[in-house]
């Protein structure tokens, strides 16, 4: 199992899932073909944005490689995470280096509940729409991240990861 006795987390392969929406996280396979198929039209390609996937998806786990102590270089599908205009991606092809994600346990939200976030903690993932397809966007955290935001009970900026077995 890739988490430590003490509730850090390691390196290993996850599941992501909103604790808002039970919605898996991940990038759109179709997106990933469409990519390849503009390389023929377009030889420089968009990032494919991270977001909430129907019920029914497969090949969704995440490869997670800790830099530094609570630090890590994100993969979905085997492709590195970056941020990308106010959102998260992944780009299939010339890629940019990858963000260092700081993830933080979450325990007031659910054993396996994490916060995602920018390496300096000011900003993190945050799942905007209730339906699938929606982009997992980067937005300033509410003052109280450890917790369920008072105002509004939203735990969308809260996600769930399950060591993949």
């Amino acid at each position: 199992m890739p988490q430590s006795t003490t509730g850090e987390l390691k390196s290993g392969a996850y599941f992501i899932t909103s604790c808002a929406t039970n919605l898996s996280i991940a990038r759109k396979f179709v997106e990933d073909k469409q990519v390849v198929e503009d390389l023929y039209n377009h030889p420089t390609s968009k990032p494919v944005r991270v977001v909430t996937l129907p019920e029914d998806s497969h090949d969704l786990a995440w490869d997670f490689q800790e830099i530094e102590p609570r630090k890590f270089i994100l993969r979905s599908r085997g492709i590195p995470t970056h941020l990308v205009e106010g959102g998260v991606g992944a780009s299939i092809v010339y890629a940019p280096l990858p963000t260092l994600w700081r993830v933080r346990q979450a325990v007031e939200n659910g054993e396996n509940a994490y916060l995602i976030t920018t390496e300096d903690g000011q900003k993190g993932w945050w799942t905007a729409g209730e339906e699938p397809g929606s982009a997992v966007e980067i937005r300033p955290l509410p003052p109280a991240v450890d917790t369920t935001d008072l105002l509004t009970g939203s735990v969308n900026h809260f996600f769930r990861l399950t060591p993949v077995r």
